[in-house]
């Protein structure tokens, strides 16, 4: 039994931790919360977030990509456009590989 819960210990001591797990850490955690945004309307908001995961992200990765066209989209909403259609028309210039 002590064998059982020096392994559970070792393997959370081993765990990544996150003090606060809704914080983005990633350019795709960025995406994510950009677009969650843009949908609720607050564009100045997705539009830091965007540039954040561009930030976050190689240039030419799929994740870059889609964050320049978030970006683009959420300029574009601000201006009054329609987010998605612009996000779809901005996502459909990305390379196939990285297509969703």
């Amino acid at each position: 039994m002590m064998k059982i819960i020096l392994a559970a210990l070792l393997l959370l001591a081993m765990m990544p931790f996150s003090a606060n797990a809704q914080t983005p850490q990633t350019a795709d955690d960025y995406i994510q919360a950009a677009f969650d945004l843009a949908d609720a309307g607050k564009y100045d908001d997705a539009m830091i977030n965007y540039q954040r995961a561009i930030d976050a992200s190689a240039v030419g990765s799929c994740d870059r990509g889609h964050a320049e066209a978030g970006l683009t989209a959420a300029k574009a909403a601000k201006e009054g456009e329609t987010f998605l259609d612009v996000l779809t028309r901005e996502s459909g210039k990305l390379p196939g590989e990285c297509l969703i």
